[in-house]
């Protein structure tokens, strides 16, 4: 499984979320910044692939409209391609350990 994790606290710009996108993702050169862009290089995943976003309050509060947008086009993509996990955390604290 590859863990990819991406801060959304400070994204102001569509410009800046696709940078970060493509910076924390690793997404390729070719990449469009776009969110149909995106859509295609989260579909074509092939391999177990774990995304944690932190801080989408903030990001959905700085863009809005587009904020909405973007995690509609995560959430169809995830639900398109079952190597996809999703996971969303407002902060970077860990998470609470698990009793067995």
């Amino acid at each position: 499984m590859r863990y990819y994790s991406v801060d959304l606290k400070n994204i102001y710009t569509r410009d800046s979320l696709h940078t970060a996108l493509k910076e924390s993702l690793g997404l390729p050169d070719y990449y469009g910044r776009n969110l149909d862009a995106l859509s295609d290089c989260l579909t074509d995943i092939r391999t177990d692939s774990e995304m944690e976003f932190i801080g989408l309050s903030d990001l959905m509060q700085n863009l809005m409209e587009y904020g909405e947008r973007f995690l509609i086009t995560l959430h169809k993509a995830a639900f398109s391609n079952p190597h996809l996990i999703l996971v969303f955390r407002e902060s970077e604290e860990p998470l609470p350990e698990q009793d067995e």
